[in-house]
């Protein structure tokens, strides 16, 4: 065998391989969730929460916010919350507001 030929046997080979039905491309193409799931933190509306005019997102809509934009993971930050870090109700509130993600 030549060079040639050795390199038009392998190329053509590897081409039919790549376009075939195999199992691994079925299972690619039947995957509906994305590969990687991203998350929001609060941090990233830091201007909304902490204003210089005042907050005009209420911490509580933060979970909603996120969700609008397709995005199911919430990173919270105690900042925006400080005041109310032992406050049982607003806590059970937020968390409440965050479950239908």
């Amino acid at each position: 065998m030549n060079r040639r030929l050795f390199l038009k046997t392998g190329i053509g080979s590897t081409i039919g391989l790549a376009m075939s039905k195999s199992p691994l491309n079925e299972a690619n193409a039947l995957e509906t969730e994305p590969r990687f799931k991203i998350s929001l933190a609060q941090l990233s509306l830091n201007k909304g929460l902490f204003g210089k005019q005042g907050p005009q997102i209420d911490n509580l809509d933060f979970a909603k916010i996120a969700n609008s934009f397709g995005i199911k993971g919430l990173e919270y930050v105690n900042q925006f919350f400080m005041d109310k870090a032992n406050d049982k109700k607003y806590l059970a509130e937020m968390k409440k507001r965050g479950i239908f993600i």
